[in-house]
C-alpha cells in the first residue's frame, strides 16, 4: 500500500529502508517513516523535536508540552512520544489496514503532517532538510 501512495505521489518505486520501514520525505523536510506491524497494522512516525540540552529547561518543556498535548488529544490520533535514549520526541500514529486504500492513506498522511507540523513549531525545532525525494504537500 506504501508503495502504491507512493507512486500516486510520484515518488516511482520505493524499497523499504533498513529495518522494514518506508521513509517519506515531505515538502523536503518532514521525513515520515511508515512501518508494517503485522497483518492489519502500520505505524507512521516523524520526528518533531528533542528534549532540550539544558537539564534545567526539561521539566518545564515537558510540562508545557504534555499540557498543550492533552488539551489536544480529543481532536487527534496521534500519540507524542519520548525516545529515553536520546531524548528524541516522536509523533506517531497506528492505523489499521485492513479496507486500505491510496484515497485514505493520503487522508491520513495529510493529517498527520497538520500535526507534525504543529509540533515542530511547539517543540522549537524546525525540521532539518532531507537527502531523500520530497513530496510537496499537496493533497489532490
Amino acid at each position: 500500500m506504501i508503495k502504491a501512495f507512493a507512486e500516486q505521489m510520484g515518488a516511482g518505486d520505493m524499497s523499504p529502508e533498513d529495518g522494514g520501514h518506508y521513509l517519506l520525505t515531505f515538502d523536503g523536510r518532514l521525513n515520515v517513516r511508515c512501518l508494517r506491524a503485522g497483518k492489519e497494522k502500520m505505524i507512521i512516525s516523524g520526528k518533531v523535536g528533542e528534549l532540550p540540552e539544558d537539564e534545567r529547561q526539561t521539566d518545564d518543556f515537558l510540562r508545557r508540552l504534555l499540557h498543550i498535548n492533552l488539551a489536544r488529544m480529543k481532536n487527534q490520533k496521534e500519540v507524542l512520544s519520548i525516545e529515553p535514549e536520546d531524548g528524541r520526541l516522536i509523533l506517531f500514529r497506528p492505523v489499521a489496514t485492513e479496507e486500505m486504500s491510496v484515497e485514505r492513506i493520503m487522508d491520513i498522511m495529510e493529517g498527520f503532517l497538520e500535526n507534525m507540523e504543529f509540533w515542530c513549531d511547539t517543540a522549537g525545532e524546525q525540521p532539518k532538510t532531507a537527502p531523500h525525494p520530497f513530496f510537496p504537500m499537496m493533497f489532490p
